[in-house]
């Protein structure tokens, strides 16, 4: 398993904005409201995958399925 480093520079606006709509995306297909803590925790992981390289909202919606 390879170790992971996540990059500590702050997202800029335009990555916050993608991450937040796939998030809206997500929890409106799960049925979530945005302030449960599953939520929070998939918004996490949204942002483990954007700093492992993830940058299309469609490869997100594909992995978060």
């Amino acid at each position: 398993m390879t170790d992971y480093q996540p990059n500590l520079r702050p997202l800029e606006p335009a990555e916050l904005q993608l991450l937040e709509c796939v998030l809206n995306l997500v929890c409106q297909r799960r049925g979530l409201e945005k302030t449960s803590v599953e939520a929070e925790n998939i918004a996490a992981d949204l942002v483990q995958l954007y700093e492992r390289g993830v940058r299309q909202e469609v490869d997100f919606g594909a992995l978060m399925s």
